[in-house]
């Protein structure tokens, strides 16, 4: 799930086209537009990849954990 998460940031974050803009936003829906004129494209490319694919990952998790205890809850309560 973290590689997941990593590589959809990196489609959206990729600076140097060949990514259709429609996909690169259902790839990393959490992933912000952000401009910013510090450091080379390389460098942005990483650094927003890393600290995006980071939030995605624990967004993921957390969704995952939700879905995972929510399933075993309603066992619970449909076995009692």
């Amino acid at each position: 799930m973290a590689f997941v998460s990593y590589f959809t940031a990196a489609i959206y974050y990729w600076p140097y086209g060949g990514v259709n803009n429609r996909l690169a936003f259902h790839a990393c829906p959490l992933c912000p537009d952000i401009f910013t004129l510090w450091g080379t494209p390389a460098s942005r490319f990483v650094r927003f990849t890393l600290v995006m694919g980071t939030v995605n990952t624990v967004v993921l998790f957390a969704v995952g954990l939700l879905v995972v205890g929510g399933a075993q809850l309603y066992r619970r309560v449909k076995s009692s």
